[in-house]
C-alpha cells in the first residue's frame, strides 16, 4: 500500500505554523464584533485588538466567523 505523502506534508506544515493564542475561541468571539467594526472603519484593528488578530491568524473556524460577520455587516451598510 502506497501512502500519499502530500496530505501528510500539508498537515505537518499546518501544525508547524500554528501558534499558541493568548485568547481562546470564546474570548475572541466576545470581541469579534468590535474587531469587525474596526476593520470596516479602516482602523488598525490588529494594533488595537492584537490578541484577537493573533487568534484569527491561527484559528480557521474563528477566521471564517470573522469573514461571515464582516461581509454581513458590510452588506447591511451598503443597503
Amino acid at each position: 500500500m502506497k501512502i500519499n505523502s502530500k496530505p501528510i506534508q500539508n498537515f505537518l506544515q499546518a501544525v508547524d505554523s500554528m501558534k499558541e493564542s493568548a485568547l481562546g475561541c470564546d474570548d475572541a468571539f466576545e470581541l469579534l464584533d468590535q474587531y469587525v467594526e474596526l476593520v470596516l472603519a479602516g482602523k488598525p484593528a490588529h494594533d488595537l485588538l492584537p490578541q484577537v488578530a493573533e487568534h484569527l491568524e491561527c484559528c480557521k473556524a474563528c477566521h471564517e466567523e470573522f469573514e461571515i460577520l464582516k461581509n454581513a455587516i458590510a452588506a447591511l451598510d451598503l443597503g
